[in-house]
């Protein structure tokens, strides 16, 4: 209860800043971004004591934005999203002496709606570093899992995650349809002429939210490295993006170091 009433607050502060600042978007302060990059994903148990069978795998996101400038040094950004999220998992059959690795790789792809709100510095004409601290909120479109070098004549792993798995790609039903995160980051950008903007802006986001759905097959209930007994765990999905973007501005003022709009 606690989660919800804070992912309610962000979502309300947030709101009100961006939708208050795109108010007065006919005075030409803003730009249009296209976004892409690649990112590392990953799962956390949010748990020491636990050790989930999982690893990180590198995927890909892209989608467009706007900016907004609520003044010279501070602005917003919406955008829409497709990320590519999830994680990967190693396991090996042992038989006799020879060992088989194999592993697994889940695939989770939402669709983002990310709102950050941006405190931005110009050190030199045309150049802009800035920081940013938002919120994301992502809807579930898909999810799989592709297993590689699972010999079908050894059977399957002893572990119910992996019932059914084969080398072709399958649907799953692990996660929840909904998705909630924070994330901040670090970025600059270069105005070039033409009035267009390249923009480098790694970032990092936390899933704050349910992760697993409670109706699926999968259940947050994991073994305790220090009772050895069961215990529940709350996996959440987290994210470093390299985002790249690639902009067109609509202010002349935009132009000059002190941005005085």
């Amino acid at each position: 209860m606690f989660v919800v009433m804070i992912n309610k607050c962000l979502i309300l502060f947030f709101s009100i800043i961006i939708f208050g600042g795109l108010a007065g978007i006919s005075q030409e302060k803003y730009q249009f971004n296209a976004v892409f990059g690649p990112s590392y994903e990953n799962i956390s148990s949010r748990n020491a004591s636990i050790d989930l069978p999982f690893q990180f795998k590198y995927s890909y996101n892209f989608g467009g934005e706007i900016k907004y400038y609520l003044s010279p040094h501070l602005s917003t950004n919406i955008g829409v999203q497709y990320n590519n999220k999830g994680f990967s998992s190693n396991f090996d059959y042992v038989v006799s002496n020879d060992t088989f690795p194999s592993s697994l790789r889940i695939n989770a792809s939402y669709l983002s709606i990310p709102i950050d709100l941006c405190w931005n510095f110009s050190p030199a004409f045309r150049t802009e570093y800035f920081l940013n601290v938002g919120i994301n909120y992502g809807v579930l479109l898909g999810q799989s899992f592709k297993g590689q070098r699972v010999p079908v004549e050894l059977g399957r792993p002893d572990n119910p995650l992996y019932e059914g798995i084969s080398n072709e790609k399958s649907n799953i039903s692990w996660f929840d349809k909904n998705a909630f995160g924070v994330q901040a980051g670090a970025g600059i950008s270069r105005y070039v002429k033409s009035r267009m903007v390249l923009t480098f802006h790694p970032t990092a986001y936390f899933q704050m939210d349910r992760l697993i759905n409670p109706e699926g097959p999968v259940q947050t209930i994991a073994v305790s490295n220090n009772t050895g007994l069961p215990e529940l765990y709350s996996p959440k999905l987290y994210s470093f993006l390299l985002l790249f973007k690639v902009g067109y501005y609509f202010s002349d003022q935009i132009e000059n170091t002190k941005k005085i709009l």
